[in-house]
């Protein structure tokens, strides 16, 4: 849903491989973790915590997954077209 939601608002945007979505999964982990770094919690808390965590808001879970998502997606699996591809002047 996050990507399509950044494909439909960014038609600019196209995928030049696959998604691998473990590695979004694994992203989503780091990103938490480091924003409650203070309370060192193992892996298995950690998901916990983040499963019970309020989906909405600038702390909610989408919030990590949309940052995970884009970071994932501008480092290597997305190309730009050019803007000149998109403008039609008639």
């Amino acid at each position: 849903m996050v990507t399509a939601v950044i494909l439909e608002r960014n038609p600019e945007l196209s995928f030049e491989s696959r998604i691998d979505i473990s590695s979004i999964v694994d992203e989503v982990f780091d990103l938490y973790g480091h924003s409650i770094s203070p309370h060192n919690l193992n892996e298995m808390e950690l998901r916990n915590s983040f499963y019970q965590t309020s989906s909405f808001g600038p702390k909610g879970t989408c919030s990590y997954i949309a940052k995970a998502v884009t970071a994932l997606l501008f480092e290597n699996a997305v190309s730009i077209k050019s803007q000149t591809d998109n403008c039609c002047i008639s």
